[in-house]
């Protein structure tokens, strides 16, 4: 089986990332995985079907010998960049708005029109293919054997985008206002009279400040794992300990802080 040689521009984003897990998960033949981003994320660690790819910054000549370029960095850096990689040979495959609209660039849904990129691959073709919007992917999938059994006129459609649609960067600015769902329920819980401890489990970033907000609230604080504690953190929980006389643990070994 012939194996491919992938760019992925825009991986440290929340699209890039997602693209590199389906790679994984439908163990697509990847020879070698060039992850590539802006500046400020290059030499970064990435993790890829068991071992690790080192960010590189996204530059004209990035893309030699590479066989399929994705593309989600965003609109912008997508008509800056992807040029260049059509033009090292690479397949260019746009998630970004960039060449939606261009005559010359087939808007492709493989479950749709999967014969249209042929329109980027023939002789003097621009070799980059553009991707609808992701509602619009989902409803044409839905739309097209409806409208090939019965005919389709007219379609009116409502759509309610995510959050995480403008990227990881909001994403994460999302889970730090008092707007956000768990945000708002976990304060709730701390409000309780007839909660006495908190057992903090979650293993990603809202550890250390659930941790840091259960203490403030008057509750003894269980901690699975030290999972992004920091010094600052640990003087924070130190203090607020000391002031209300509560408990604070980590593991299951009594490894704790008492006020």
């Amino acid at each position: 089986m012939r194996q491919y040689k992938v760019a992925i521009a825009g991986a440290t984003g929340a699209v890039g990332r997602e693209m590199m897990k389906v790679l994984e998960e439908r163990e697509f033949p990847v020879r070698e995985l060039v992850p590539l981003a802006s500046e400020r994320s290059e030499g970064h660690k990435l993790e890829l079907m068991g071992g690790e790819v080192t960010v590189q910054r996204l530059k004209p000549d990035s893309f030699a010998g590479v066989d399929i370029a994705l593309f989600s960095p965003g609109a912008t850096v997508s008509r800056e960049f992807a040029p260049h990689a059509a033009r090292a040979g690479a397949v260019v495959i746009d998630n970004s708005s960039a060449f939606r609209m261009e005559a010359d660039c087939p808007l492709v849904v493989p479950e749709v029109n999967p014969r249209d990129v042929d329109l980027a691959l023939k002789p003097g073709g621009r070799r980059i293919i553009a991707n609808p919007n992701c509602s619009t992917i989902q409803l044409v999938v839905v739309l097209k054997p409806l409208h090939e059994a019965a005919g389709l006129e007219r379609v009116i459609v409502s759509t309610y985008q995510s959050a995480s649609g403008a990227g990881k960067k909001l994403v994460d600015e999302h889970y730090k206002t008092k707007d956000c769902t768990p945000y708002r329920d976990f304060h709730e819980l701390l409000a309780r009279r007839d909660i006495d401890a908190v057992l903090i489990a979650t293993g990603d970033r809202w550890h250390a400040p659930a941790s840091i907000l259960a203490a403030q609230a008057g509750k003894d604080v269980y901690s699975e794992k030290p999972c992004g504690l920091t010094i600052a953190h640990c003087q924070t929980l130190a203090e607020t300990m000391k002031r209300t006389g509560r408990v604070f643990q980590v593991g299951s070994q009594g490894c704790s802080a008492q006020g």
